[in-house]
């Protein structure tokens, strides 16, 4: 439990226990971990500690840095193509509490992203500022590497755009769970071609 409780430290505060009191038996409530190099080696310890609060699930991003950034922070793309392939075994395992298709994951994979990212579907959403100025281009802003892009909505657009049937179902999960939630309030935590042939496909 201790290994996964991330910056409660540097928080000064038992941040973990905070949102397990927020999160606990709450099916409109889905959790984003945003994978780094400070938490990547306790992916399965948290899903299976968060599995058993019963609430909606939870999704998977990479945390996406800035052009030329290079800081240690970031997962390099071999880690990157091994954590995909653990994500997915853990999608084998848990289900529909990964809350992203098998597609959405793949779709991670380094080689996946050199692909699709200069096209990426940043028309699906837009991201405000909280005073209300809109962040140009994407929630990361301008000067975000789309190269090595992480985000996990871009991955089900692109998904959903190859026409993958698991992404359209995940995409609805969420709606359907927050309805049978009620009376809580429902909260989610944040034309391609078919997919491209990625030397190391598993």
């Amino acid at each position: 439990m201790s290994s996964i409780r991330g910056f409660d430290n540097l928080h000064k505060r038992d941040v973990f226990e905070l949102v397990r009191s927020v999160a606990y038996e709450r099916k409109d409530v889905i959790l984003a971990m945003t994978i780094n190099r400070l938490n990547f080696e306790h992916i399965e310890t948290f899903v299976r500690e968060v599995s058993m609060w019963h609430g909606g699930g939870v999704v998977f991003s990479f945390s996406t840095p800035y052009v030329g950034d290079q800081q240690p922070f970031y997962l390099k793309d071999e880690q990157k193509e091994q954590t995909v392939q653990r994500l997915l075994r853990l999608k084998d395992v848990y289900g529909d509490f990964i809350v992203m298709s098998r597609r959405a994951l793949e779709l991670l994979r380094p080689c996946e992203v050199s692909r699709w990212s200069p096209q990426c579907p940043t028309w699906a959403a837009k991201s405000i500022r909280s005073d209300g100025i809109p962040i140009e281009r994407c929630i990361f802003g301008p000067k975000a590497d789309c190269s090595r892009c992480g985000c996990n909505i871009s991955t089900s657009m692109v998904a959903l755009g190859e026409g993958d049937r698991e992404t359209a179902r995940m995409l609805s999960l969420p709606m359907r769970l927050a309805t049978a939630a009620a009376p809580h309030e429902s909260i989610v935590a944040s034309s391609q071609p078919r997919r491209g042939d990625c030397s190391s496909n598993p």
